[in-house]
Formats: C-alpha cells, sequence, structure tokens
C-alpha cells in the first residue's frame, strides 16, 4: 500500500526582472559604523503603513564572498531567537560579495514579505558556513533600541547570530538598508497553495485573494528543489478583486521526497515564483 506524508517546506518569492536591490522601491536605512561582526543577525522591522519588503543590503565582512540565507517569522525576535522551529527560510544565495568596509552590499535575496500596518516582522540574516570567514557586520549598543526610522516602519531591536540559531550575542544594531514599497505591491495576494495526497495522486491546489494583469500559473515539479520541470500551466483571471481558487493533479507522482511551486506570469510577461512544497511518497 501506498502510503503519503505531506510536509509543509519553506516558502519564497522571487520576481524575475528584478537583478539587484539597490533599483527598487523606496528605503530606510540604518548607519554603516560597525565594530563587531558574526555569521547573523537578527533585528525587527515595525510598519507603521502596510509595506511590501523587497529586498536587504548589508553590511558584511570585507573581502568576504559567502552563502547567505534570511529567515522571518510574524511577531518579535524576542523569544524565538533560538527556536529555529518559530522562522520561515525566504531563500538563499551562494555567492553574495561584500563591496566593501560599512558600505552596502546587496544580499540579492528577495524577500516580498507584505507586513500590515502596526504590525512587527522579524528577519534572521546569516551566513551558512562555519567554515568560511564570511559574515555580517554590526554596532554593539546599549539595549534595545530604534535603530532607523520613517514615516512607514521603524527598524529595531538586533542581536548577533552564531550559525545556525546558535550563540546570541545581545544588543547588536543592524546596519542595513530596507528595500520596501509602500503598500501590498506584489501582483498577485496568495493565500494558499498546497500539495495533497489524493489515492495515488497529488492535488496541487492554491487560492488567491486579488489579482492585477495575471496571465497564467505554471506548476512545477523538482526531485531536489533545484531542478525543475513543469507540470503543466493554468490560465488565470487576469484581474480580480473577490477570492479565486485554482488547482490541477499530478497524475504520476514521483516515488520519495518531490518539490512543488508555483510561478505568476504577467501579460507583460514579468514573472513571481513563490510558495514552494515538498511532500514525501513512500511506497
Amino acid at each position: 500500500m501506498k502510503q503519503f506524508y505531506q510536509i509543509l517546506f519553506a516558502s519564497f518569492i522571487t520576481f524575475g526582472g528584478y537583478a539587484q536591490c539597490t533599483s527598487i522601491g523606496s528605503s530606510l536605512e540604518t548607519s554603516y559604523v560597525s565594530n563587531n561582526s558574526n555569521k547573523g543577525e537578527m533585528f525587527n522591522l515595525v510598519a507603521t503603513n502596510t509595506i511590501t519588503v523587497l529586498c536587504f543590503d548589508v553590511n558584511l565582512i570585507l573581502g568576504s564572498n559567502g552563502a547567505y540565507e534570511i529567515y522571518y517569522k510574524v511577531g518579535s525576535y524576542v523569544g524565538s531567537e533560538s527556536n529555529a522551529a518559530a522562522w520561515t527560510l525566504i531563500g538563499s544565495n551562494a555567492s553574495v560579495p561584500s563591496l566593501g568596509f560599512d558600505v552596502a552590499s546587496p544580499i540579492n535575496i528577495p524577500i516580498n514579505i507584505v507586513i500590515p500596518a502596526g504590525q512587527t516582522y522579524a528577519f534572521y540574516i546569516t551566513n551558512n558556513s562555519t567554515a568560511s570567514t564570511a559574515g555580517i557586520r554590526y554596532t554593539n549598543n546599549a539595549g534595545y533600541t530604534n535603530i532607523a526610522t520613517n514615516a512607514d516602519l521603524t527598524i529595531a531591536g538586533g542581536i548577533g547570530k552564531a550559525y545556525p540559531f546558535g550563540t546570541n550575542y545581545a544588543n547588536r544594531s543592524f546596519n542595513g538598508t530596507v528595500r520596501y514599497g509602500v503598500g501590498n505591491v506584489l501582483p498577485i495576494e496568495l493565500t494558499e497553495f498546497f500539495a495533497t495526497p489524493v489515492n495515488n495522486q497529488v492535488r496541487v491546489s492554491w487560492k488567491t485573494e486579488t489579482e492585477l494583469n495575471n496571465d497564467f500559473f505554471t506548476v512545477e515539479r523538482s526531485s531536489d528543489g533545484e531542478n525543475w520541470e513543469i507540470l503543466t500551466t493554468v490560465k488565470a483571471a487576469g484581474n480580480s478583486k473577490i477570492p479565486l481558487h485554482y488547482a490541477t493533479t499530478d497524475e504520476e507522482p514521483l516515488q520519495g521526497v518531490s518539490y512543488y511551486r508555483l510561478t505568476q506570469t504577467d501579460f507583460d510577461g514579468q514573472q513571481t515564483t513563490f510558495d514552494m512544497r515538498s511532500l514525501y511518497r513512500e511506497f
């Protein structure tokens, strides 16, 4: 008898047309006056207005070229500093160069997280190799504090972190730039994405709350999370302000672990890839 076990995997979103963080949207920048460093940094973003966080520039250790990961969680990092299960991996970049000492280096991991007005979201940016010299520079401070603020958001708090989710180094101010858009600037608002076993098949389903200039969806499958094959395309609504449900079926799913992801394509060809899911299929 075949058995299925569904596993929620880290979600991520990428805009195909965006190459550099520094060319996008509005921004809020901290001071780049570091006096310490470690593998990673946790900090909070407090939204005054609804914003879409697009990407980060960060103060990186000079001369390093490293692999980085970015995580987020709803609410403050305080109390969840070492609880990996509380965090969601947004994405990674295997080769991020430092552009100099106490200067902005684009991480180039698209974030695309919407923070509603009045809400606090935490972010964790880290080099993911204990053997590498790469890491993040920050500034020692006297306690939890507001690092930078404008009319839309505040960058607050900050601790250094050993990788992965290791030792805390309290009172470390983030040195970086938050690139963002005001409001929800994503082409669709995706509220659900599932890969669900049904008998010997897998049903892939998703739900949108709103759509803007949305031409079609592409459903892809992978055995390793890196190399993808197209399962099918599904025509989208174009423009919609009401909840819409979509679904398709993988009639010949892979054995063992498989991954599913969804890509949205605008009428102008711009693409957004988001919400990867994994599924384990045991015979």
